[in-house]
């Protein structure tokens, strides 16, 4: 990963890739628990998996795959849901980021 600041590599340290995984989780969990939009996402996300398995082939197995007209559009919707997800998620990551970096820029004393 490259600084920001600089041209030079940023070596991150693993402790950050297990703080990453609990955001990860702790995101999911609020949006599940506190976000109506969300919640109906992930519905939709899983009832067009559940009604049309060719998606789950289609994006995760290798070699020809033929689907209807009708299967097409449930694939593009599936496309478009998720993409809604992963925006949402996307978001609170950044939004816990600037929490955390101003709850550490506290504890060190920068901000009072």
């Amino acid at each position: 990963m490259k600084s920001l600041f600089s041209e030079n590599d940023i070596v991150l340290p693993e402790w950050l890739g297990i703080l990453l995984e609990k955001v990860d989780r702790d995101t999911v969990q609020e949006l599940l628990a506190e976000h109506e939009e969300y919640q109906t996402f992930c519905a939709k996300r899983k009832e067009l998996l559940n009604q049309y398995p060719v998606i789950e082939k289609l994006l995760d197995d290798n070699g020809e795959v033929r689907i209807s007209e009708q299967e097409h559009q449930a694939v593009l919707e599936y496309l478009q849901v998720r993409d809604k997800i992963e925006n949402k998620e996307r978001l609170y990551h950044y939004l816990y980021g600037h929490i955390h970096c101003y709850e550490y820029m506290k504890k060190i004393g920068v901000i009072k």
